[in-house]
């Protein structure tokens, strides 16, 4: 947790003198400590890093200042004297970016945004293709990270799955799995977890073996945002982007990777939707995607992303087990209707 005289040295760094008029821990969509704070009426987040996050933080930092000068909504990253997006203090590095004003919406929410703004998914397809658009025609030399194969990417949920099922090294000994299962007072989501989890490992093996000649690595390799998801989309009043958040996960891949992970994620597995997305994207980007491909990188999205919660939700995060419980259960739905084609 950052303190309030941390705060105000980062803020200090950051060419911000006035007092700190309030100050609030951030949890929902956030993987690393960070605040919002209120300065002078504006609203900023400062975020912290460990010194292997901030070590992989230099190309997201690029990227964003590329899209920012080009207009694609983001939040602006706040920069030193000296142009720097990191600030170091007591072992710790810090991020600083303006608050941006809108609304939220949750994976269950997607029928009502599709219906409330029914050209969603043309404009988002859209964003996506206007974002891989200008994150690859940036000069981002010396930033740029190893590229994450198909291959990589198929073998992930596999290991995942080990990961979950792994007895730990200290008492009691047993997985996390095992203890889940021993568990006396089980959730609804422990009991879905229960239930669901030996179908989705065999999803995941499936996917491993698919690793090898796999269409994905066909595409070509593009620097993509790599968490698109609802919690980092900012919308207007009229559900329309103002900004696109947390680039902590920007990587080299596969373009199709994040194309499929995002059509699954915004607009679900029924196959028009997924169609109008990516004909906007193919529009915008000039370039044919593969549905063969497209469609395993949706399915590779829905196991990875369902492990991950189920490994987040073991670890005892119980502020987020409503949302994770949600994410599930729609990925796992999609996932199915994928698989009954």
């Amino acid at each position: 947790m950052i303190d309030e005289s941390t705060a105000k040295r980062i803020l200090h760094d950051f060419r911000i003198e006035s007092s700190i008029e309030s100050m609030e821990p951030l949890v929902r969509g956030t993987n690393h400590a960070s605040v919002r704070l209120r300065v002078d009426g504006r609203g900023w987040v400062l975020k912290s890093l460990t010194d292997g996050q901030a070590s992989r933080i230099g190309l997201a930092r690029a990227v964003e200042v590329e899209l920012e000068k080009s207009g694609f909504p983001v939040a602006p990253v706040r920069l030193t004297a000296t142009g720097r997006a990191l600030v170091a203090h007591e072992g710790r590095h810090y991020t600083l970016h303006e608050w941006v004003d809108g609304q939220q919406r949750a994976i269950a929410d997607r029928d009502a945004v599709l219906a409330e703004n029914p050209a969603f998914l043309r404009e988002a397809g859209r964003d996506l293709g206007s974002l891989h658009q200008i994150a690859n025609s940036a000069d981002l030399a010396g930033l740029d990270a190893p590229a994450t194969t198909g291959e990589m990417l198929l073998r992930g949920p596999h290991h995942a799955v080990r990961r979950i099922r792994r007895p730990r090294r200290q008492p009691p000994l047993l997985s996390s799995w095992h203890m889940l299962r021993l568990k006396r007072e089980k959730t609804d989501f422990d009991q879905w977890i229960i239930r669901q989890f030996g179908g989705v490992a065999t999803f995941a093996a499936r996917l491993r073996d698919r690793s090898l000649g796999n269409p994905i690595d066909r595409s070509d390799n593009v620097v993509i945002h790599n968490d698109i998801n609802w919690e980092n989309l900012i919308l207007d009043e009229r559900l329309q982007l103002r900004a696109l958040l947390d680039f902590d996960n920007v990587t080299r891949a596969p373009r199709v990777v994040e194309v499929g992970a995002a059509a699954v994620v915004l607009a679900g597995a029924e196959r028009g939707r997924v169609a109008e997305f990516v004909a906007a994207y193919e529009e915008e980007t000039r370039r044919s995607v593969d549905w063969a491909a497209l469609e395993l990188a949706m399915s590779m999205k829905c196991v990875q992303s369902i492990l991950n919660s189920i490994t987040t939700h073991l670890k005892g995060h119980r502020q987020e087990t409503a949302l994770l419980e949600s994410w599930c259960r729609d990925l796992h739905s999609s996932l199915q209707q994928l698989h009954s084609r």
